[in-house]
């Protein structure tokens, strides 16, 4: 939940030795790779729980952010 009650959109995030996060929508959409993923297979916010995104693919500032806020 963020600080004005909203409720966060979680996209777990899968790393190349198979270690399964759970990274919150507003960082993960940070990174131009997974915004083109998202986009190709046409996904929506609806889709956020069902949507596996790999890991190996953020780059180094994302997974940092990532490492702040405590996802991985």
């Amino acid at each position: 939940m963020d600080s004005n009650g909203n409720t966060q959109k979680i996209i777990p995030c899968r790393t190349g030795d198979d270690v399964l996060f759970d990274v919150p929508f507003d960082i993960i959409s940070q990174a131009g790779t997974f915004h083109q993923m998202y986009r190709d297979l046409q996904l929506d916010a609806e889709d956020a729980d069902s949507f596996e995104f790999p890991m190996p693919a953020i780059n180094g500032d994302i997974f940092k952010e990532c490492q702040k806020q405590g996802c991985v």
